[in-house]
């Protein structure tokens, strides 16, 4: 990771140099895992069974002839598609075409955290349970001042994020054909591709069987809500907010009800790995605790969740087999009195569970409010 940053702008010569590079520290990777005493004896038999292919890329001695670079330099223009439209959260105008992939990110880097080795910024989830979406026609065409007479449909106007679901071969082959099309629209009519007539363009597109709305499921019909902190009474921490032991791992793969991802367990490592919020209470007084998850049939239906209050220590045991969601609140824990400050505990454990645990969040709401609600 990081070593093809210098490949968009490099020399012909300076790539050459760049795939040497990436292609000696694999050759590197894959002797220290067969070879070296450090590694356990298993992984040493098991690295020895690989090797490279003897019928394929013949000519580079069974190595791919052509580094994989997903990313390189992207446009920026007046629509710039965001992780808010492949979520859902905004729906672009003038779609000419869809996505649908999963968020996927490779990682910065490797690190050991807690003993496990973890690929720092590596993102693989869903997009929050929504479908496909709309690909405006602003994010192929470049701002007005800069050019005129070009479109782009791979390295289009997009976030990094958002990039990462669009990069798709079947979606640029959408967006291409999409393109071309308003290509010949644009010379016809002798206008920049920004003013090509959008009205005309979808017409033509649908007629060649272009689908530019997804309409063939029920959560597409709107855009999914996405619940904030500020949305919400009380003192309300996301998931990220928690302080972890053990290694959890951050999900979208269910709707989350707090934000747009949770942490679950991994099913592993039982008895090992906990949750811990620790709010700062402006008041003295009676809360009621409420605990953000997302539930699923695979989930544990004897979840501990430890709250530490004035009044000592309560364990509560909480299905998350079972929604989340009560009435449009979360779960309650109790109520509970809490001193001034940061006193307060909720810490979410995966000990005696039988299942996935979940966490998404915590929520301490003042009871008076509590109970008008």
């Amino acid at each position: 990771p990081g070593a093809s940053w210098e490949w968009p702008e490099a020399s012909a010569d300076r790539r050459a140099e760049i795939a040497k590079e990436i292609e000696n520290y694999h050759r590197g990777l894959l002797h220290f895992l067969a070879t070296d005493p450090r590694v356990p004896e298993t992984v040493r038999r098991d690295m020895k069974r690989f090797g490279l292919p003897t019928d394929e890329f013949t000519r580079t001695g069974g190595w791919p002839h052509q580094l994989y670079i997903r990313e390189g330099r992207r446009m920026v223009s007046d629509l710039v598609m965001t992780e808010h439209h492949t979520f859902g959260r905004t729906i672009a105008d003038k779609s000419i075409s869809l996505g649908s992939y999963g968020t996927d990110i490779h990682e910065i880097r490797r690190i050991v955290k807690d003993g496990v080795v973890t690929r720092e910024g590596k993102v693989a989830g869903g997009r929050g349970g929504f479908g496909p979406y709309q690909i405006g026609y602003g994010a192929i065409v470049p701002k007005r001042s800069e050019c005129e007479n070009i479109f782009v449909t791979f390295a289009l106007s997009a976030s990094h994020s958002a990039f990462a679901s669009i990069r798709m071969e079947p979606v640029l082959m959408a967006t291409s054909q999409s393109a071309a099309t308003a290509a010949c629209h644009a010379i016809d009519a002798d206008v920049p591709v920004q003013d090509v007539d959008y009205d005309k363009l979808k017409t033509r597109l649908l007629s060649d069987g272009q689908v530019l709305r997804w309409t063939f499921g029920t959560k597409t019909l709107a855009p999914r809500k996405v619940v904030v902190p500020t949305d919400l009474a009380g003192i309300v921490m996301d998931d990220d907010q928690a302080t972890y032991t053990g290694h959890w791992v951050e999900s979208s793969g269910q709707p989350s009800t707090l934000g747009i991802s949770y942490h679950h367990d991994g099913n592993t490592d039982r008895g090992k790995k906990t949750a811990t919020f620790t709010p700062t209470l402006p008041d003295a007084g009676n809360y009621e605790v409420r605990l953000f998850y997302t539930w699923h049939p695979n989930r544990s239906s004897k979840t501990r969740v430890t709250v530490a209050s004035a009044d000592g220590e309560k364990v509560v045991i909480i299905d998350q087999k079972q929604p989340a969601m009560d009435d449009g609140a979360p779960r309650s824990l109790g109520t509970f009195k809490f001193n001034k400050g940061t006193a307060a505990k909720v810490v979410v454990s995966n000990e005696h569970a039988d299942g996935y645990v979940s966490v998404d969040g915590i929520q301490f709401v003042p009871v008076e409010i509590a109970q008008e609600q």
